[in-house]
């Protein structure tokens, strides 16, 4: 399970699109990112009705919103924003099809997320380049404590 460890990405992009709690637990995720790549600029792509959450979070540079309601053209906004952040790296934080499109998206040169024993939809772990070792964890906040760990190196 290889780690971005050599990589000094300027931009990073977290990919926790929903719910409420499982928000607050990938907070773990986010610090690690922030203390292991302390230069770059951190987004978080996430769905408005929880974007409120991230507002005003020291250190989140950008919040990237994805309307999964809105069709094609939602999904074509947030290609474009996705682009324009322009991540180097993106961490798949939610383990399921529609993160693993929106990791997908992002066209990051280095793809790393939740062991696929982790995924809630395990056929989306393919669009990875690494991924942390299985956590064993029944609990969304083991897994994202797992995941933090293994980004912190």
């Amino acid at each position: 399970m290889e780690r971005p460890e050599s990589m000094q990405p300027r931009a990073v992009l977290l990919v926790r699109l929903s719910h409420l709690g499982d928000v607050v637990h990938a907070l773990p995720v986010f610090h690690a990112l922030r203390a292991r790549y302390p230069e770059a600029r951190l987004g978080w792509a996430i769905q408005p009705e929880f974007a409120d959450l991230l507002r005003g979070l020291p250190g989140l540079d950008q919040i990237l919103r994805f309307d999964r309601r809105g069709g094609p053209r939602a999904w074509l906004a947030l290609a474009r924003e996705l682009r324009a952040f322009g991540a180097e790296l993106c961490v798949d934080a939610q383990g399921n099809l529609k993160s693993a499109a929106v990791t997908r998206l992002s066209r990051a040169a280095r793809r790393v997320g939740l062991a696929r024993q982790d995924w809630r939809e395990p056929l989306g772990h393919r669009v990875l380049h690494a991924s942390a070792p299985p956590s064993g964890a029944a609990h969304a906040l083991d897994r994202m404590l797992g995941l933090a760990q293994w980004l912190a190196g």
